[in-house]
């Protein structure tokens, strides 16, 4: 559920779990080079072909602890407290995810610039560009997909496959892609909340253990964007197909958690 940021999964659980236990305080981005963990941050962040001196490892560290506080907000608000989706719910999400992290990227705000995802296909070396939605229609686009969620989640009931339904709202933001960064996330908490909420038994996707996990899930998450321009004005929405390929995999890398 929390993405690593260039780093080992032990250096993020190490990082998320004061978090968690609603114990913040305890944790800091701040390391001294001297420090037992520096060096495994190092070569970690050189792994994984990131710059890595030291305000690098710093950044790092950072946008583990405020991707935690961001999932710690907005989890319960869906999960616990049954609140509707929102814009409002993803600005403050963005928020507290990406504050102080960039100063390009206003935390919170919609882009309004337009913006290219390099990705890797898995097997090659060379990243691919992939030109995003126009900044002109972010908002209108992002008004319409939390009222679709919002529909879409507000009678459980109705809710026949929640790996569909989170799948479907991955692909949807992913393309729409609101925010100068942190939208992939964004999405990733958004692709957890709704079967921790909807499915029976709660389950969360865990897809960041390996570098092919991270390498499918890329992928899989990247090229249905075609799909996702070509059905837009000629598709009802609730004929979408471009999150298709993307539910299966959230179903097979599912794992059920207890309680809510």
């Amino acid at each position: 559920m929390i993405e690593s940021a260039g780093n080992s999964l032990d250096i993020a659980q190490n990082l998320c779990a004061p978090v968690f236990q609603g114990q913040s305080f305890l944790v800091s981005a701040d390391i001294d080079e001297a420090a037992e963990d520096y060096a495994e941050n190092v070569h970690h962040l050189r792994s994984s072909n990131r710059p890595s001196g030291h305000s690098d490892v710093v950044q790092s560290r950072r946008e583990i602890i405020q991707n935690a506080g961001a999932l710690l907000y907005a989890i319960p608000q869906v999960v616990k407290c049954s609140r509707p989706w929102s814009e409002d719910l993803i600005l403050n999400t963005h928020r507290m995810l990406h504050a102080g992290l960039d100063d390009q990227v206003e935390p919170g705000v919609c882009r309004t610039h337009e913006v290219a995802v390099k990705y890797e296909k898995p097997g090659q070396n060379r990243k691919k560009a992939h030109l995003c939605m126009r900044a002109s229609a972010v908002l209108e686009y992002m008004k319409d997909m939390v009222e679709h969620l919002d529909q879409d989640t507000a009678d459980t009931d109705d809710i026949r496959d929640p790996y569909a339904l989170a799948a479907r709202y991955h692909h949807q933001f992913v393309n729409i892609h609101p925010f100068g960064d942190g939208n992939g996330r964004i999405s990733q908490i958004i692709l957890n909340a709704l079967p921790l909420k909807h499915a029976s038994p709660p389950c969360v996707s865990v897809f960041d253990l390996t570098e092919e996990d991270r390498d499918t899930y890329s992928a899989i998450a990247t090229r249905p964007s075609q799909v996702f321009y070509a059905e837009d004005t000629e598709v009802l929405f609730d004929e979408h197909t471009g999150h298709l390929e993307l539910t299966e995999f959230i179903r097979d890398i599912s794992v059920a958690v207890d309680g809510r």
